[in-house]
């Protein structure tokens, strides 16, 4: 008598921010009990048209199913009753992509009963599945295995071929390991693992394989990114994107939407604020191929002619006559800012400290702007005479710091920082306060101190909010770290 239960569907359907592709993604799995503990599965995936997609199955008694298509069928033999859990993970990643995270995964859970199922015939069973790992620069990459296997492995051999179909590399072995490869020479690569099992009561041996096709960047490229923006009425933004060595093909993607070979484009965003904007190119010769993108926060909205003001505070220090302060007050989506000294000397960083040739009194000026067509200045100077200077403004040099920062505390402060869900999912999202906006970058290191995830952030005065795809990440323990200012100011301890 055929009997199938299907007692719990959970599909998740996950939306990434800038380090991921932003689109969603979603799968469903229909199960069919054939009796005697056969079932025909059938994978439902829906992801972004045109994305490389792959499903992994795990029937929940050992072994595992993959396929390089998110729609995927077939069968699968159980040789134990009793109840069983299927997991379906369904990914669309881009391949052209150079972060490590740019893809989107769906899971679904099914859990069935078997009944009637025969005794095993096949005692020897090997499933192999394979992952890459950027090592300390972009062409050291390691191939990090994962094998299941019933009996103990006798053979584990690695095979590696060029876009020409060149064998480059193999490497035999009789135990499954990690290994490590230095590219000398960008472009497509095919890797196959073999490994091998044998079970000595019944003299029975199993193998499996695994084959990935990945891109390598070429290490002679040196592709510098850049963007410009130009915003216009109604929260559309103008959009253009530069390559620093050209490009033969390139593409935005824009709040999960797709502009193919284009290098600009006019957008309306669905809201003001800050926006997620990813560029990517890729620059093909016949000696070379380069590729990079670029994940940029962009402001959104906002008034032109009245969304940047340029103000600061001048301060002397009472202990250390000559050293002066600027705090720098300015308000708006400020994206440039120009310090000139009044000494014939400027600085386009927000938080500069200059040193005077000659001491003296000096007119100090501020000018920022924005994307909005904004640009506001003003002046001071410190030939003040107030009770705070002890010297008549005679200045030596000049510190600008952010609001609300201690004079003799040049750092930003964060408030109210925390990391949930802790150990870390697929998605991450990481709240702090903060008392200034600046631009900085999301950092996560693993236990050995290396950098496994790096995401360009737009930190605004207050709360923030910010996704991070973590999918990706392995099992173990790593430090979140928000950096500004080139300073690190909050590490969360995390686990995944």
């Amino acid at each position: 008598m055929k009997q199938f239960y299907k007692l719990m569907v959970l599909v998740a359907a996950i939306s990434f921010t800038s380090t991921s592709l932003q689109a969603q993604c979603s799968a469903s799995t229909t199960i069919t009990d054939n009796g005697n503990g056969l079932f025909d599965f059938n994978t439902q995936a829906i992801g972004d048209p045109g994305l490389s997609s792959s499903a992994y199955i795990q029937f929940g008694d050992g072994t595992a199913f993959f396929d390089t298509t998110a729609n995927a069928s077939g069968s699968h033999q159980y040789y134990a009753n009793g109840m069983f859990i299927i997991t379906t993970t369904a990914s669309f990643y881009d391949m052209n992509a150079m972060d490590s995270t740019g893809y989107c995964t769906a899971t679904d859970v099914d859990t069935i009963y078997v009944v009637n199922a025969p005794p095993p015939i096949v005692p020897c069973s090997v499933h192999v599945y394979v992952t890459r790992q950027q090592g300390a620069t972009d062409s050291d990459i390691n191939f990090i295995p994962s094998v299941s296997s019933t009996f103990p492995v006798y053979q584990a051999d690695w095979s590696m071929r060029d876009a020409l179909g060149n064998l480059i590399l193999t490497n035999n072995s009789s135990s499954v390991d990690t290994l490590s490869y230095s590219f000398t020479q960008g472009g497509w690569y095919d890797l196959n693992y073999y490994v091998a099992a044998y079970d000595s009561s019944t003299s029975t041996s199993c193998a499996d394989s695994f084959a990935l096709h990945f891109f390598v960047q070429d290490p002679a490229c040196n592709m510098q990114m850049s963007m410009q923006q130009h915003n216009l009425p109604n929260n559309v933004v103008s959009l253009k994107g530069y390559s620093s060595i050209g490009y033969t093909s390139c593409y935005f993607l824009i709040e999960g939407n797709y502009f193919p070979n284009t290098d600009s484009v006019a957008y309306a965003f669905s809201s003001s604020g800050f926006h997620t904007v990813k560029f990517y190119a890729e620059y093909i010769s016949a000696t070379m191929i380069c590729k990079d993108s670029m994940i940029v926060a962009i402001p959104v909205g906002g008034s032109p002619g009245s969304s940047c003001h340029a103000a600061f505070d001048l301060w002397e220090d009472s202990t250390n006559a000559g050293s002066w302060y600027a705090v720098n007050n300015s308000s708006g989506f400020i994206q440039s800012c120009t310090w000139d000294f009044g000494d014939g000397t400027t600085s386009s960083q927000m938080y500069p400290t200059h040193t005077y040739a000659v001491p003296g009194n000096y007119l100090i000026c501020l000018t920022v702007g924005d994307n909005y067509g904004c640009s506001n200045s003003t002046c001071d100077s410190t030939s003040r005479i107030t009770q705070q200077m002890s010297t008549n403004g005679v200045i030596s040099t000049l510190t600008v710091v952010a609001p609300s920062v201690g004079i003799a505390e040049n750092k930003t402060v964060l408030a109210e920082t925390t990391l949930f869900p802790n150990p870390m999912e697929e998605t991450t999202v990481i709240t702090f306060n903060s008392s200034l906006a600046a631009y900085g970058k999301i950092e996560i290191v693993n236990i050995l101190g290396s950098k496994v995830m790096q995401e360009n952030v737009s930190i605004t005065k207050g709360n923030n909010e910010i996704k991070l795809d973590t999918g990706s990440l392995v099992n173990g323990v790593y430090y979140v770290k928000i950096i500004a200012e080139s300073r690190v100011l909050q590490t969360v301890k995390a686990v995944k």
